[in-house]
C-alpha cells in the first residue's frame, strides 16, 4: 500500500488512468471519479485490468487534479462528491489523501473502491493510509469475487 508515490519539484504526482469529470455511476449523486493506474493485488476477473500495471497512465500532479476539481465544482453545482477507484487507490495513498483533503475542504463527500478490506487499512504502518482512510466518507472494500457477483446492490466491486 502506499508505494506509488512520485515527487517532483516538491508536487505529489500520481499516475492517472482515467478521469470522469461528472458521473452518476460511481456512488451516490453527481460525483469527479479518478481512476489511478496501479494495483498490487490481482484480483482475479479485476473489471479494469487495464488498470493494474503500474506502467501507464499519466503522470498527474494532485494539485492539478484539485484544480479540475474545483473547476469542475464551480460548473456543476450539484457535485455531491469525488470517487476514488482504480487501480488501487491505496496504493496511491499520498496523493489520494491530498486529493480526498481538497475534496472535504470544498465540501464534497468522498468515496473509495479498494480491494483491500477495511482491517487491512487499519493495520497499514502507512500514515497516508490512515489519512485517505480518515478522509473517506464511504468505502466499498475487499476483493473483487469473480464467483460472487452481486447485482442486488449499487456501487460494490
Amino acid at each position: 500500500m502506499g508505494k506509488a508515490l512520485q515527487v517532483v519539484a516538491d508536487r505529489v504526482v500520481v499516475p492517472v488512468a482515467q478521469v470522469v469529470p461528472v458521473t452518476q455511476a460511481e456512488g451516490p449523486g453527481v460525483r469527479f471519479a479518478v481512476w489511478f493506474q496501479g494495483c498490487p493485488l490481482r484480483c482475479p476477473g479485476c473489471c479494469n485490468p487495464e488498470f493494474l500495471p503500474f506502467r501507464g497512465g499519466v503522470a498527474t500532479a494532485v494539485e492539478d487534479l484539485v484544480g479540475r476539481l474545483e473547476a469542475q465544482r464551480r460548473t456543476t453545482p450539484d457535485l455531491e462528491g469525488i470517487s476514488l477507484l482504480g487501480g488501487e487507490p491505496f496504493a496511491h495513498a499520498e496523493g489520494g489523501a491530498v486529493l480526498a483533503e481538497a475534496a472535504a475542504a470544498i465540501g464534497l463527500s468522498v468515496m473509495v473502491y479498494s480491494g483491500y478490506t477495511i482491517e487491512q487499512l487499519r493495520a497499514s504502518a502507512d500514515p497516508a493510509v490512515a489519512r485517505l482512510l480518515d478522509r473517506t466518507d464511504l468505502l466499498v472494500d475487499g476483493p473483487y469475487v469473480r464467483e460472487s457477483p452481486d447485482g442486488t446492490r449499487r456501487w460494490v466491486g
